[in-house]
């Protein structure tokens, strides 16, 4: 970690994909928790209309093909982008007072804006909007937040990870183990109104 005279904090992690794969299991979670939220409002609008016990399972089955099939689909990308980074995702860091500012690589970052270019023009193609601001939103260069607006901390060593949680963000940042309890202890103590854990 390197210091500036204006007292920003500046340090590059490099993670293992192979070993390290809590991105892995924060996608899955969020689409294994779309497709419960669409069971279970499937099943309320079944429940609503008088539906039979073969109608449910039919219905389960339905979702269970479907969440084997998007549990496939995140592993095949996670992996294919894996194979891109060379299994070396490497984000740089810089924090000061305020809050952390995070980014890829450069050269990191052109791999992902061409992925991210070829699903927003398959979004366009397609008329699937969804797709197209997915692309969109993946091309952007770099991500700060403030610590005043920081809701929750949570700290997960064992993958070198800090998550700061705004309202509408899930930041996830990464400290080597010599530096964790430092940038930990230093976020914490800066957002007075989160809840840490």
């Amino acid at each position: 970690m390197l210091t500036d005279q204006e007292g920003r904090y500046r340090w590059v992690y490099e993670m293992d994909m192979k070993k390290n794969r809590s991105i892995l299991w924060f996608i899955l979670k969020i689409v294994l928790g779309i497709l419960l939220f669409l069971y279970l409002f499937l099943l309320f609008l079944c429940w609503k209309s008088g539906f039979s016990w073969e109608e449910f399972f039919w219905l389960s089955r339905i979702i269970l093909l479907c969440a084997a099939g998007a549990i496939a689909i995140t592993y095949g990308c996670y992996w294919f982008v894996s194979w891109r980074f060379q299994e070396t995702y490497v984000l740089l860091y810089e924090m000061d007072e305020e809050g952390i500012f995070y980014k890829q690589s450069e050269s990191q970052e052109e791999k992902t804006k061409m992925i991210a270019y070829a699903a927003a023009v398959t979004g366009t193609l397609t008329g699937n909007y969804g797709l197209l601001g997915a692309g969109l939103a993946a091309a952007n260069s770099g991500t700060r937040f403030t610590f005043d607006k920081v809701r929750s901390v949570s700290s997960r060593p064992q993958d070198d990870l800090i998550n700061a949680n705004t309202a509408l963000m899930h930041h996830m940042i990464y400290v080597n183990p010599a530096d964790y309890a430092f940038v930990q202890q230093y976020i914490c103590e800066r957002c007075p109104d989160a809840r840490i854990r």
